[in-house]
């Protein structure tokens, strides 16, 4: 069955490893896809080949400026859009909250099947904008808000994709208790990569003994840890093991303000460098090139669901992970075999487990052997499959009760 979804979405698209990317990569080549989204916001041209991208609103000023102007220029697009396209359904991916108030205003005007893809708390940017902001009274009442709206549209929709093994898992169970989505509404799958694209490494030769280069990849921020991963290398490096670090990602000013603070305060200036976003070819050099891959998360709630893609695709690569204890990760990471688990916000912990894996040939062997065969359930197009297939069952049904 080939249905005609209209996607919505105002979040960025730019490496190949995204959940969102694999999501609209399976499901464009499925079905025919019309992604309404924003100008300015990065799309990789695999997405802008096999999908028809409108971009609405404008393309100048702060995100806070331009976001309500796309959903008023989306709300618009969509109705143009009808006379076009006699859409199925409507799809919605994790956004703020008001993207997910528009699925539901557009699905039912349109009256079509709305199916909302939630890859995290939909309520976690503004958690986040809490904790910069000091814990804000202003913030708290923005939260209370959306947090009410988000209980009468999302229990409205016709089906909930969920991060997580089954509805008990932590995201799917935040959804049911905190914004009313029903069991019934939920399909819980996790996270994954793309084996097919990550080639089985061949054998290489290991670094000098008490030598390592690690590798993180993600957020450069306070938030995720990485004053524990900047303090962990500090620890090994005062243990005798020569480690240095990479990291790629997003970095706010302010956060790197803060994390280059430390690293100079604990003189590993030359040892730590960043280098700002990267595309998906240069994230897998670096990952290629690693020895020891780092997940430094700390033990907060909207983190501890997280099936992370990072770990998954350091896994691909055979390379010995360094992981924080949290219920999602540890799904993934089986302690000793795979990789290893650390007490999270332990920067002694962490170092380590770094040290160990520098200097134990074979617990590091054995977790090369291990972790790509470990993740041979998580393939994306065993994943994306079975989304595709509720996708499918969402409209099935709705077709044939209208018939009834």
């Amino acid at each position: 069955m080939k249905l005609n979804i209209l996607c919505i979405c105002f979040n960025p698209i730019p490496y190949r490893g995204m959940t969102l990317f694999q999501r609209l990569a399976h499901l464009s080549g499925c079905h025919t896809l019309t992604l309404v989204t924003g100008k300015g916001l990065e799309i990789l041209p695999e997405i802008e080949e096999r999908v028809t991208v409108k971009r609405v609103g404008p393309s100048f000023g702060s995100r806070f400026l331009r976001y309500p102007l796309f959903l008023l220029a989306a709300l618009v697009c969509a109705f143009r859009l009808r006379r076009e396209h006699d859409f199925d359904q409507v799809y919605t991916s994790q956004g703020l909250p008001p993207t997910l108030v528009l699925g539901f205003v557009v699905a039912k005007l349109l009256g079509v099947r709305w199916v909302i893809d939630a890859m995290d708390d939909p309520m976690i940017e503004f958690f986040n904008y809490q904790k910069r902001w000091n814990w804000n009274p202003a913030v708290g009442l923005v939260i209370g808000f959306w947090r009410r709206v988000l209980r009468f549209v999302m229990p409205r929709s016709d089906l909930v994709v969920a991060i997580g093994k089954d509805s008990h898992d932590f995201l799917p169970s935040i959804l049911v208790r905190r914004y009313g989505v029903r069991v019934d509404q939920l399909f819980s799958v996790p996270n994954g990569v793309d084996l097919a694209a990550i080639p089985e490494s061949a054998p290489r030769a290991h670094p000098e003994k008490n030598t390592a280069r690690l590798f993180y990849v993600g957020y450069v921020s306070p938030l995720r840890g990485l004053e524990t991963l900047i303090r962990a290398v500090h620890y090994a490096k005062s243990h005798g093991v020569g480690v240095s670090l990479d990291l790629i990602g997003e970095a706010k000013d302010r956060d790197r303000a803060i994390l280059w603070s430390l690293v100079d305060e604990l003189s590993l200036t030359g040892a730590v460098v960043y280098h700002g976003s990267q595309p998906t070819e240069v994230v897998h050099e670096h990952i290629s090139s690693a020895d020891i891959c780092i997940y430094p998360f700390p033990d907060v709630p909207e983190l501890a669901c997280v099936y992370p893609v990072k770990v998954f695709e350091y896994l691909a690569f055979s390379k010995p992970v360094v992981a924080s204890r949290l219920p999602g990760v540890s799904a993934i990471i089986q302690d000793g075999e795979n990789g290893l688990l650390v007490e999270p916000s332990d920067p002694a912990a962490m170092g380590q487990a770094i040290i160990r894996i520098v200097r134990d040939d074979r617990l590091r062997e054995s977790i090369e052997r291990n972790a790509r065969p470990s993740i041979a359930p998580y393939d994306w197009r065993l994943i994306n499959d079975k989304v595709n297939d509720r996708v499918i069952d969402v409209t099935r049904s709705a077709t044939a009760a209208d018939d009834g």
